[in-house]
């Protein structure tokens, strides 16, 4: 259950929290310095880690490596973000510039139905959600009195949006739906039609726009509350905070190595948060390690 409710809404409050910090600390637009300095940020542990897991998994000839890079890649979120950059980087600094944000989201969308990788898959299905950030930022004055009263109110929706989330199996949502039919008394063919529209697209639609915007604010609401009442935690993902990108890429390979594959699942996910923990201290003791693996 807890899987399900961090799944349904991480990625998308994710790119929103990166779109939101590129706007307002990134200054990457018409920048090549800042530009150059994000290359190394995301490129780098993107291809090294990308080589290290393909090795993990037996793949030793460059064009496996090749296919894991660009293809099916673990690290997309990485090359994502910083597809994502290079269209911020043709904005302007102070104003959004629509032109190129609808350009760039247009031409995402080309190059997935020419190429159809699951790369280009991502950065098609994340790009209005880090770019949701971007706008709000670059708004700032404007938008942030509406969204605070908003976004309590979706947190509330939140836990109820969950009655019709579906992750890979829909059986229990459409067993939800069909329930709710009943009791609303529709026809048998009105019931047949709704299933049918929920399976063929319907419930990835709901899951993308609903539960991922509601999802959201329900963490945007904690994290407002942790940073106004809970000083100790505050603090406490700070200190992680300076070193979130080693930990979650060393954590990604420690998940998709080792969970589930282990016969005690508890040792199993203890292994996804001490090992990059105690890796990222050993690597960032280590400045040419740390400029290889992490590009710093």
């Amino acid at each position: 259950m807890a899987f399900l409710h961090c799944y349904s809404w991480h990625m998308y409050c994710f790119m929103m929290v990166v779109g939101y910090i590129a706007s307002k600390y990134g200054k990457i637009e018409r920048n090549y310095t800042k530009l150059v300095i994000r290359f190394r940020r995301l490129m780098i542990p993107y291809i090294s880690w990308t080589i290290i897991r393909g090795i993990s998994l037996g793949h030793y000839s460059v064009i496996k490596i090749l296919l894991d890079i660009f293809e099916t890649p673990l690290y997309w979120f990485l090359i994502v973000q910083f597809i994502y950059e290079l269209i911020v980087f043709g904005c302007d600094k102070d104003k959004v510039k629509w032109g190129t944000i609808i350009l760039g989201g247009g031409g995402l969308v080309v190059a997935f139905i020419i190429f159809r990788t699951e790369l280009l898959r991502q950065a098609v299905l994340y790009y209005p959600y880090y770019f949701l950030g971007y706008i709000y930022e670059k708004n700032e004055t404007r938008l942030h009195t509406v969204v605070d009263k908003l976004i309590p109110l979706a947190a509330v929706l939140y836990p109820i949006s969950m009655i019709f989330y579906s992750f890979k199996d829909r059986t229990i949502a459409v067993k939800r739906l069909k329930a709710i039919m009943q009791v609303m008394g529709l026809t048998n063919r009105i019931q047949e039609l709704l299933v049918e529209v929920a399976y063929h697209g319907g419930f990835q639609i709901y899951n993308y726009v609903v539960v991922a915007i509601l999802g959201s604010a329900f963490y945007f609401l904690i994290a407002k509350l942790i940073n106004k009442h809970c000083i100790v935690v505050k603090q406490m993902l700070c200190i992680l905070g300076k070193n979130t990108l080693q930990i979650f890429v060393i954590s990604v390979f420690c998940y998709v190595t080792s969970f589930g594959k282990m016969e005690n699942w508890v040792l199993s996910l203890v292994s996804c948060i001490a090992v990059p923990l105690l890796l990222t201290k050993l690597i960032s003791n280590n400045q040419k390690l740390s400029k290889v693996m992490f590009g710093i």
